[in-house]
C-alpha cells in the first residue's frame, strides 16, 4: 500500500507516516509517505510516476534470450533512443541489459517509465 498525502492532511503527517510504514512501502526519506503539498495536477503526477517508478523502474532488463546479433540492438527511454556510448548508456552481456548513469537514474525516479528494448537496427552509438 502506498501513502499519498493531498493539500491539508500536513497535521496527519505522524499518522501518514504510520501507514506509510504499516503498508509496507515507505519512502526512504521523511516524509516516510509522498507529500504532494499543492493542487497542482503536476506535484500528483510526480508522486504517481514516482510511486510507479519504485514498484517497476529497473535498471537490468532481462531478455527473454540473447539477441543474435548485439550490433542490431538499441535501448528507448519512452519515445527516444538512447546512444550505448557513454556514462548514461547502455550495456549488453547475453540476455542482459544494464541502463547506467543518469539514464537509470531517470528511470530509478519515474522520470521515464517507457523503456524498450528493440532489435533490428544498427546499434545508435553516439
Amino acid at each position: 500500500m502506498f501513502v499519498i498525502g493531498v493539500p491539508g492532511s500536513a497535521p496527519y503527517a505522524a499518522l501518514l507516516n504510520q501507514l506509510a510504514f504499516a503498508g509496507g512501502t515507505p519512502r526512504a526519506a521523511a516524509p516516510n509517505y509522498y507529500a504532494v503539498n499543492s493542487t497542482d495536477v503536476g506535484d500528483l503526477t510526480a508522486a504517481m510516476f514516482s510511486i510507479a517508478a519504485s514498484v517497476t523502474g529497473t535498471c537490468t532488463l532481462t531478455l527473454d534470450q540473447t539477441p543474435p546479433d548485439p550490433t542490431i540492438v538499441n535501448v528507448f527511454l519512452g519515445e527516444q533512443v538512447l546512444p550505448q556510448a557513454g556514462p548514461d548508456g547502455w550495456t549488453l552481456s547475453g540476455q542482459t541489459v544494464t541502463i547506467l548513469g543518469a539514464s537509470c537514474e531517470a528511470i530509478e525516479t519515474g522520470a521515464v517509465l517507457d523503456v524498450r528494448v528493440v532489435a533490428g537496427c544498427p546499434t545508435f552509438s553516439r
